[in-house]
C-alpha cells in the first residue's frame, strides 16, 4: 500500500483550486435555495417527514432524542432539521435538511477530490454524490412521479458510504483515520447498519493491504472520542441510542437475512455482473499455485486482480448496507469501483465488465430521476398550496388529483371501513406505499390533522392537558398547535417494528408521562398498525374521552 504522493494542504492551492471552486460554487447554489424557496412538492411518504419534523420539534423544547423519547433513526437527521428550521425560517424545512446533510458531506469530498487525477473523474464522482444526497428520489416499483419522503436518512448514509467507497479506491494520505473517523461518526448518529458496514469495509481495506492499520485504530479513536462527548454532552444520548438500537433489534429478529434476499432480488443485475466478473477472473488463475503456496497465491491474487477483488467488495458493502433499509437508492455507494486506479491500465473484457458494471449501479437512480423530474414539474404547474391541510404542513404543493383522491378516502374512511377490511383481507392494499392511491390515503390523513387541530383550538381542549402524545405512526399534533409533547413515547409507531405489540399494562407505562392523547379512528386497512385496542382499552379506563372529529378522539387524563 503506497501513500499519496502530493500534499493535501498544498494540493488545494494550484491543480485542484478550480475543483474546489466548484464546490464551493454549488455549495453557495444550495445554501441560496434552501434560503429563498418557501413551496416544496407534495409527495410520497410525506408521514416519513413528519415525524423527522416532530424530532426536531422535540429538541427546540429541550428534549433529547433517545433520552426523552425513543426513535427508530439516529439523533442527526433530527438536529439537522432543527438546525435547518432556525437556519432558514423563511424556507422549506426538507429543503434546509438537504442543505445541512449536503454541508456536512462537502468537507471530506473536497478532501478526497484531491486524489481523483482525471477532471472528468472528479465530475463524475461529483455528480453521484451531489444526486444521492440532494434529489429526493428512491428506487422503487412504482408509477407515481411524486418526490419521496420516504427515509431520507438512508440516502445520506448512501452518500458518506460513497465517500468510504472512494476513499478505500483511492490512493491514502497521512491523517486518513481523522477523515474515516468523522465519516463513521455521522453515520453511526444516521444509520447505524450502514456505519456497521463502513466498518467491515476500512478492517477489510487492512487486511487486503489497501491501508494501514493505523488508519484503522485512528478511525475508532475518533469515532469513540466523539462518541463520548456527545454522551457527556447529551447526558446519555449514546447509551439511549444502544437501548432503542437493541429493543428494535429484537423487534426484528431473524428480519435481516430476509430483507437481504429480498435487496438481492431488486438488486439482481449489478450482482450477477458481479459474480460474471468474478468467475472470468478466476477461470485465469493458476490453481496449481494455490496447491502448493496458498498464502502467497492468496497474496499475489489480490494484487494482480485488485480491481476484480475491490469490486466484489465494495458491491458486497453496498447491498449489506442497502438490504436494511426500507427505502434507498439501490448499490450506488458501489459505484466508487469506477474510479478505481487499476482501470486506467486495464483492457479486453475486464475494462468492458467495468463499464457494465457502473452502468448498472448507476443508471437504475439516473432513470428514474429523470423520468420522475419531468412528471413531477409537469404536476406542480397543476398543483396549489391553497388546501385543507395547509395549516399542518404549509408551502407544500399538491396536484388536484391528490387532493381528489384524497376526498374519496376521506369518504371511504368515515363510511366504509368494514367494506375495506374486507378486501384488506383479500390482499388489496389502498394505504400502503408504493401504491397509486398512498399520496392520496396520505392527504386524507393530513387533511384530518389540520381539522382536527382547528376543533381542538375552537373547544378550548388545551385547558384539560399540558403534556401530549399521539397514537398514530407519526406525533402530528403538538408540533402543528405549539403543545408539550410527553417523554417516555416514540417518534415513529410501527406495530411490530419500532414498537412492541404493547399489553395493557405496557400501554398504560407508555402513555404514564402523557395527560392528553390524540386517538386516531379512522385506520384503513394495511395502514401501520399501531395497536389501537389496547390503548383505547387504557385511554377509557385511564382518560376522559372528547369527540374531537370524525377521525380523531381526544382524552385528557382523569384528574
Amino acid at each position: 500500500m503506497t501513500e499519496a504522493s502530493y500534499d493535501l494542504i498544498r494540493s488545494r492551492a494550484a491543480p485542484f483550486n478550480w475543483r474546489i471552486a466548484a464546490i464551493a460554487a454549488f455549495t453557495i447554489l444550495v445554501v441560496a435555495v434552501a434560503a429563498l424557496v418557501h413551496v416544496v412538492p407534495y409527495g410520497r411518504a410525506v408521514w416519513d417527514f413528519v415525524f423527522i419534523l416532530d424530532g426536531a420539534y422535540r429538541i427546540g423544547h429541550g428534549q433529547i432524542p433517545h433520552v426523552d423519547f425513543s426513535s427508530p433513526i439516529g439523533a442527526l437527521t433530527l438536529y439537522l432539521t432543527h438546525f435547518a428550521e432556525r437556519l432558514f425560517p423563511g424556507g422549506q424545512p426538507f429543503i434546509g435538511l438537504h442543505a445541512l446533510a449536503w454541508l456536512m458531506v462537502v468537507p471530506p469530498f473536497a478532501v478526497i477530490a484531491s486524489r481523483i487525477q482525471s477532471p472528468w473523474g472528479f465530475a463524475a464522482s461529483f455528480a453521484v454524490l451531489a444526486v444521492v444526497v440532494l434529489v429526493p428520489y428512491t428506487l422503487d416499483p412504482t408509477m407515481l412521479s411524486e418526490i419521496s419522503y420516504f427515509a431520507t436518512y438512508n440516502r445520506f448514509a448512501t452518500a458518506i458510504l460513497f465517500l468510504a467507497a472512494l476513499w478505500y479506491v483511492l490512493p491514502k494520505a497521512r491523517g486518513d483515520g481523522v477523515l474515516l473517523g468523522y465519516l463513521l461518526t455521522a453515520l453511526i448518529f444516521i444509520k447505524i447498519t450502514a456505519a456497521i458496514a463502513m466498518l467491515g469495509l476500512v478492517v477489510a481495506a487492512v487486511l487486503l493491504g489497501r491501508a494501514r492499520p493505523t488508519a484503522l485504530f485512528a478511525m475508532l479513536f475518533v469515532a469513540a472520542a466523539l462518541a463520548g462527548l456527545v454522551e457527556l454532552a447529551t447526558g446519555g444520548l449514546v447509551s439511549g441510542y444502544l437501548h432503542d438500537i437493541v429493543s428494535m433489534s429484537a423487534l426484528n429478529r431473524g428480519g435481516a437475512v430476509f430483507r437481504l434476499a429480498a435487496s438481492s432480488a431488486r438488486n439482481w443485475l449489478p450482482l450477477v455482473v458481479t459474480i460474471t466478473i468474478v468467475v472470468l477472473a478466476a477461470r485465469e488463475l493458476d490453481f496449481t499455485t494455490a496447491v502448493r503456496r496458498p498464502l502467497n497465491f492468496a497474496r499475489d491474487t489480490i494484487a494482480r486482480e485488485a480491481f476484480v477483488v475491490d469490486a466484489a467488495l465494495l458491491v458486497a458493502v453496498a447491498l449489506a448496507a442497502e438490504s436494511q433499509n426500507t427505502g434507498g437508492v439501490g448499490l450506488i455507494a458501489a459505484a466508487a469501483v469506477l474510479f478505481h486506479p487499476g482501470l486506467r491500465t486495464t483492457r479486453g473484457w475486464r475494462l468492458i465488465a467495468a463499464a457494465v458494471l457502473g452502468a448498472t449501479l448507476v443508471l437504475p437512480l439516473a432513470d428514474v430521476v429523470e423520468k420522475r423530474l419531468v412528471s413531477t414539474f409537469v404536476r406542480e404547474r397543476q398543483g396549489t398550496t391553497d388546501h385543507a391541510f395547509t395549516t399542518f404542513l404549509p408551502g407544500m404543493r399538491v396536484p388536484p388529483a391528490t387532493l381528489a383522491g384524497s376526498r374519496l378516502m376521506t369518504r371511504l374512511q368515515s363510511e366504509w371501513l368494514p367494506y375495506l377490511d374486507e378486501i384488506a383481507n383479500n390482499g388489496f392494499d389502498l394505504d400502503g406505499d408504493p401504491g397509486s392511491t398512498s399520496p392520496a390515503t396520505r392527504a386524507a390523513w393530513a387533511v384530518s390533522v389540520a381539522e382536527a387541530g382547528a376543533n381542538f383550538q375552537r373547544l378550548g381542549y388545551a385547558t384539560k392537558a399540558q403534556r401530549y402524545t399521539t397514537i398514530d405512526f407519526a406525533e402530528s399534533f403538538p408540533r402543528l398547535l405549539g403543545l408539550t409533547p410527553a417523554r417516555g413515547t416514540t417518534l415513529a409507531m410501527d406495530f411490530r417494528r419500532t414498537v412492541p405489540a404493547f399489553s395493557a399494562s405496557e400501554a398504560s407505562a407508555y402513555l404514564a408521562d402523557a395527560d392528553g392523547v390524540f386517538f386516531r379512528t379512522c385506520i384503513l386497512p394495511g395502514a401501520t398498525d399501531t395497536n389501537p385496542a389496547t390503548f383505547r382499552t387504557v385511554l377509557e379506563r385511564e382518560f376522559t374521552r372528547h369527540k374531537l372529529h370524525p377521525c380523531w378522539d381526544f382524552y385528557s387524563r382523569t384528574r
